[in-house]
């Protein structure tokens, strides 16, 4: 899992880091782990997504939705090129919910309503490592 700050912020170094962690995995384990992609920036979905088995996608306001619905749209039109095995999830909070229309096919999607959990404690059964700061914005 590849998680924030916000990853996709760095698109090339994120899809190099990311094929990194796929040769690594093959030659460590002689197997191709599954590699996920936590993010709040719809926009760069379509042209990254190859680089990932998952994404969670979380809008954090009612200005991303119309990046969600852009984005939605065109993996809808290409699921058969770019969706098969992958795993989309879509964290929504109430407040981001009302803002999507009533009739938006979210199929792809596996949706889960959300509750903000202030000072959110890891599960017991996960493990967070945190790694020096990867890049810096220029």
């Amino acid at each position: 899992m590849i998680t924030g700050g916000e990853p996709l912020l760095f698109p090339e170094k994120l899809s190099n880091l990311a094929e990194s962690i796929r040769t690594v995995q093959k030659l460590a384990y002689g197997n191709k782990g599954k590699l996920f992609l936590y993010t709040a920036l719809a926009d760069m979905l379509p042209n990254y997504i190859r680089y990932f088995d998952g994404v969670v996608y979380t809008p954090h306001s009612a200005n991303d939705v119309h990046s969600l619905l852009k984005a939605n749209n065109f993996l809808l039109d290409y699921k058969d090129e770019l969706m098969e095995s992958k795993s989309l999830r879509l964290n929504l909070f109430p407040d981001i919910k009302k803002h999507i229309p009533d009739n938006t096919d979210l199929s792809l999607w596996k949706v889960k309503d959300m509750q903000w959990i202030k000072d959110c404690p890891v599960p017991a059964d996960e493990e967070f490592k945190r790694v020096a700061e990867l890049w810096e914005v220029e």
